[in-house]
C-alpha cells in the first residue's frame, strides 16, 4: 500500500482554504498512486501553536479572546459538511484519507473544541472520528476526550495518541497491524526537562 504523508501548511484560521489545500493534496497523491493520504495533526483550521509561543492563559485579553473567537469559528463540525470537499476527493480518487481537525461537535454542545483525527474512506464516508483522550500543550483551549472510543479500525489502521503505551497495548491485542499517530512537526516548544 503507498501512503501519503501531506506535508503541507494549513492557511491559519481559514478552514475553507485549508480544506481547499487538503483535497489538492488528496488529488495529488492518489495522481501517484496512494491508497492512504495523511494530514498532521489539527490541520484543519490549524493548530493552536500561538498557545505555545504566548502567554495565552490571559483570557481576559482582548487578543486573546479575538483569536479564541476566531479559533472557534473556523473549527469544523462534520454535521455541517465542512469537509464535504474532502469526502468528495476521496471518492473521486478511491482512497482513504486521515484529517486532524479541530472539531466543534454540536453534540457537545458546540463551543468545546477537541482535537479529533477523521478517517474518511474511499467510498467519501466519514469511517470514525479520534477524539485526543488528553490534549497536551494544547490543554488550555482543547478539551480531552471523555466518552469516545479508543481507537477507530479502517483496514485495520488504528490511531493513537501519542505515548498512550496501555491503550496502544489494549488495541494492538485486538489486532492492530498498522498504526498512525499525527503530531506537530515543530516540536521545539516541547519541554525536555527532566
Amino acid at each position: 500500500m503507498r501512503i501519503a504523508l501531506a506535508q503541507i501548511a494549513p492557511v491559519l484560521l481559514d478552514r475553507d482554504k485549508t480544506v481547499a489545500r487538503a483535497v489538492a493534496a488528496v488529488r495529488e497523491a492518489a495522481a501517484n498512486g496512494a491508497r492512504l493520504v495523511t494530514c498532521g495533526e489539527s490541520f484543519v483550521p490549524a493548530y493552536p501553536l500561538w498557545l505555545c509561543r504566548q502567554d495565552a492563559a490571559r483570557f481576559n485579553e482582548p487578543e486573546v479572546k479575538e483569536v479564541h473567537a476566531a479559533y472557534l469559528d473556523q473549527a469544523v463540525r462534520l454535521e455541517d459538511g465542512h469537509l464535504d470537499p474532502i469526502r468528495d476527493a476521496a471518492k473521486a480518487s478511491g482512497v482513504h484519507v486521515v484529517l486532524g481537525i479541530a472539531e466543534r461537535p454540536r453534540d457537545r454542545g458546540g463551543n468545546t473544541i477537541y482535537c479529533s483525527a477523521v478517517v474518511v474512506n474511499d467510498t467519501g464516508e466519514v469511517a470514525g472520528v479520534h477524539r485526543k483522550l488528553m490534549p497536551s500543550r494544547t490543554r488550555l483551549m482543547l478539551a480531552p476526550n471523555c466518552s469516545q472510543s479508543i481507537a477507530i479500525s479502517l483496514m485495520k489502521l488504528i490511531l493513537v495518541a501519542r505515548k498512550l503505551l496501555l491503550a496502544y497495548l489494549t488495541i494492538s491485542a485486538e489486532g492492530m497491524s498498522m498504526g498512525s499517530a499525527e503530531w506537530f512537526s515543530d516540536m521545539s516548544f516541547i519541554d525536555t526537562a527532566e
